[in-house]
């Protein structure tokens, strides 16, 4: 696998949120792939993408930490489990690399729920291809992934105002990369 992600050009790297050995492997994939001589940018779904700068100037402080770049980050310590994401973090600040924040922020997502996918700007669902390949059979796809993500606990009238953020959060985190 090592040996095929030395020609890649963007490596997605997901993980179980609360498995120790996801994490773990996320981070030993990191330190192989410096080892080869690349220099990738860390990208997180962690970070909302509004706090790009505030990530960028932390970065640049001299002697800055993992911990303090989360915290620059608005690292959400109660939601995400800080212990495993940390040496992903600590990688990044020790080699210098750039950390990027993907996700779209909370009032981003907010919005598009209430009113849909034109609150990410004009004309962004051509833009960020959120209805170029979407049809019937991908949102009966979608709908089971959330409805089985969520437990089966979601009112059926949530559905597809979480289909719409999940679609959101995943265009503009493509775009990001």
């Amino acid at each position: 696998v090592l040996q095929d992600l030395a020609s890649a050009r963007i490596i997605l790297l997901g993980e179980i949120h609360d498995n120790p050995e996801h994490h773990r492997l996320q981070a030993d994939v990191l330190r192989a792939v410096l080892a080869q001589g690349r220099r990738p940018a860390l990208a997180m779904e962690q970070f909302d993408r509004e706090f790009q700068p505030a990530i960028d100037a932390a970065a640049a402080k001299p002697g800055v930490t993992a911990d303090a770049l989360a915290s620059a980050g608005g690292f959400n310590r109660d939601g995400w489990p800080w212990t495993m994401y940390e040496p992903l973090l600590a990688t990044a600040v020790e080699t210098r690399l750039p950390v990027v924040a993907l996700n779209l922020s909370r009032d981003g997502t907010r919005a598009v729920a209430r009113q849909g996918f034109d609150t990410l700007g004009a004309g962004a669902a051509r833009t960020l291809a959120l209805d170029a390949t979407w049809n019937p059979e991908r949102q009966a796809v979608m709908n089971r992934e959330i409805d089985d993500g969520h437990c089966g606990k979601l009112p059926p009238s949530a559905l597809p105002r979480m289909i719409n953020v999940q679609r959101a959060r995943d265009a503009v985190m493509a775009d990001a990369l």
